[in-house]
């Protein structure tokens, strides 16, 4: 009886971690294929610029709010080579001109 009960707590056990980890895995990829973020931001600038200017880009401290009244041709240029010591450069191999403009349009809609 001893052995039936420790088998049926150990199965148990078993099945509930199973599930939690089913249950909290996710794969961005898959379940959104164009790339973007649940907020509609590329996942470029969620791994690039997120850290600095916000999930949303609303910007916080020292790091302004984007697209912070930038033409989308100043925009990607600031991207592209930085500004002055705060904002490092970034090129296509890190965030492709498609996101950046993706990217700018959705920032600049969002009000």
């Amino acid at each position: 009886m001893t052995n039936f009960v420790y088998v049926r707590g150990l199965a148990a056990a078993v099945l509930m971690v199973a599930s939690l980890a089913a249950c909290s895995s996710s794969d961005d990829s898959s379940s959104n294929p164009s790339g973007s973020t649940s907020s509609g931001l590329s996942a470029s600038f969620t791994k690039t610029c997120a850290s600095c200017h916000g999930a949303e880009g609303r910007g916080s401290g020292i790091y302004p709010s984007l697209p912070s009244g930038l033409s989308e041709a100043d925009f990607i240029s600031t991207v592209r080579n930085g500004k002055g010591t705060g904002m490092a450069k970034y090129d296509a191999s890190v965030i492709s001109d498609a996101d950046l403009k993706s990217d700018y349009a959705w920032l600049s809609a969002r009000k």
